[in-house]
């Protein structure tokens, strides 16, 4: 597999049933479908964070799959998503 590691401020919008919306600030409100909004698993983001309208990082990496990559090892390379507080 692929991997490009990303770093992007990200802002909260709401939280439903264990997923969060956030929108990437880079690509809000530029016309794109989605408008550059993720549901990112709720757990992920600290407690202190997850007030609507808290900004953070979103740090991980994107995954482009190859052949021969198994099922555990995309989930993996997923799942290294994190957040953390602008400025750490």
């Amino acid at each position: 597999m692929r991997t490009m590691p990303f770093q992007e401020p990200a802002r909260l919008l709401f939280h439903l049933s264990g997923v969060s919306r956030v929108v990437l600030e880079r690509f809000e409100g530029n016309g794109m479908a989605g408008g550059g909004e993720w549901d990112i698993p709720t757990e992920l983001i600290p407690h202190e964070l997850r007030a609507p309208g808290a900004r953070f990082l979103l740090v991980g990496q994107f995954v482009r799959p190859e052949t021969g990559d198994t099922a555990a090892e995309l989930r993996e390379a997923v799942r290294t998503l994190r957040v953390e507080a602008i400025g750490e």
